[in-house]
């Protein structure tokens, strides 16, 4: 007897196991359209329909290739299609890879840790250069070559955020895109770095001695915030073996954390420090600049070979590089502010002062024009202003390992559309200096790292 039933079609016999995966399907891309807050989801329905019941596309024509070599050669495009797409998802709206690659975190993260990186925990932010190719943040780097931009700047959007399931809090370890990269960059496409957040929108922050104080109360400091240190021993050189198993690094591509000062320049400092050279040789001792925790200072200063363990000394530090940058504000890494950390919604009065702190803020991140005429007076968008509105939320970010870290105290605040999410835990560790794995640290969970 004759089927009559059409192959094609909303006709079509479904089996059960087509029915099953095209309600399950389009639910998904329901859901993800209202997660989105965006209908555009909505037009995969149609395709999703097609697959498991229409069937009006020939999706798999490739399998009816009757030359085996090209068969072959369109099952791999048909799963590096899939495969690309699956990545771009996972990548844009759940997941990213990030690797550390400074220690601006240690002892907390160390440099050579491989992050997931969780988007959806803030909420990701809608692609705001969809164009793009996913594992690659901005450049296309294979095997040491560079071919190009990973992406096109055709299309941009406006940024937007998606519903997360909570906000940025105090003393979490955030992924965000490096505010001083490249401006010719969409923001979604400058580098990657990661720090500690330790202010938050509205809250007014000031650094002394050390101390990080948020609206007149000092904060917790992280378990493992590393400090510079100076040590100074009594005659021999403290070898290096020592200072690995400190934890401390002594070469390789971080900045020589355990290092051993030149003697020509122990002499300059000699004064300052209250040292002198030895009696007979008239040398110095050996003296140490070292990056490391409290806890691990307090094992160098019971050392019977060392003098004295000094926390590097304030008067030692610099204005230079120190945000913002301007003679009207004296501010040094660990002496610096008061400082005001702007909200959405809140107004500030633009004068020269204020100018300097969140110029960058108005102009920069939030896409404005702020001038000032012949006057004195300030021009904003072609119009003369007194105050300004901010339109976002920003953050203040600093890396535990506090000496030896690139961070807000030297380009200032991180704008709420740079963040990109938190990591949740390492998936895999390579120490930096002698290229081992660090099994101890794989699928190590970073919730709860303090």
């Amino acid at each position: 007897m004759e089927n009559n039933t059409p192959k094609r079609g909303f006709g079509r016999t479904m089996s059960t196991s087509e029915k099953v995966k095209c309600v399950l399907y389009s639910l998904v891309i329901l859901l993800f359209a209202l997660w989105m807050g965006s209908f555009w989801p909505l037009l995969l329905i149609p395709f999703v329909v097609d697959i498991y019941w229409t069937c009006y596309i020939p999706w798999t024509w490739w399998r009816n290739i009757e030359n085996g070599f090209l068969r072959e050669v369109m099952s791999w495009v048909d799963a590096i299609v899939f495969a690309t797409l699956a990545v771009w998802v996972l990548q844009n709206f759940f997941f990213q890879n990030f690797q550390i690659p400074t220690t601006s975190l240690e002892k907390t993260m160390l440099a050579g840790d491989y992050l997931c990186v969780a988007k959806y925990e803030y909420g990701p932010r809608k692609p705001i250069t969809p164009l793009s190719l996913p594992v690659f943040q901005h450049t296309i780097d294979v095997f040491g070559m560079n071919f190009g931009k990973s992406y096109t700047d055709i299309i941009q959007c406006d940024y937007e955020r998606m519903p997360g399931l909570r906000d940025v809090k105090r003393g979490d370890i955030v992924v965000f895109n490096y505010p001083l990269d490249d401006d010719s960059r969409p923001v979604d496409r400058r580098e990657n770095y990661v720090k500690r957040c330790i202010g938050l929108p509205g809250e007014t922050l000031q650094i002394i001695d050390r101390q990080v104080y948020i609206d007149g109360a000092a904060i917790v400091n992280p378990e493992q915030m590393q400090s510079r240190y100076y040590v100074y021993t009594n005659g021999p050189a403290i070898s290096t073996a020592f200072w690995k198993s400190l934890g401390v690094y002594t070469r390789g591509n971080n900045e020589q954390l355990g290092r051993d000062i030149d003697e020509l320049q122990v002499a300059p400092a000699a004064s300052f420090f209250g040292i002198e050279p030895d009696s007979i040789t008239g040398q110095y001792n050996h003296l140490y600049t070292v990056i490391m925790t409290a806890e691990k200072a307090a094992v160098v200063a019971n050392r019977k070979d060392v003098a004295w363990v000094c926390l590097e000394p304030l008067e030692l530090e610099s204005y230079a590089g120190v945000f913002p940058n301007d003679p009207a504000f004296r501010w040094k890494a660990n002496s610096f502010g008061p400082l005001w950390i702007p909200k959405a919604g809140a107004q500030v009065e633009l004068s020269p002062e204020n100018v300097a702190l969140y110029g960058r803020c108005i102009r920069t991140y939030e896409g404005n024009t702020l001038t000032q005429n012949a006057q004195g007076q300030y021009i904003l968008n072609g119009e003369v202003a007194s105050n300004y509105t901010f339109k976002m939320n920003y953050y203040w970010m600093m890396g535990d390992n506090r000496d030896n870290s690139l961070d807000s105290r030297y380009w200032g605040f991180v704008p709420e559309d740079h963040i990109v999410g938190t990591p949740i835990f390492i998936w895999m560790s390579i120490d930096q200096e002698t290229g081992e794995f660090r099994w101890d640290r794989f699928f190590k969970g970073v919730t709860g790292i303090k």
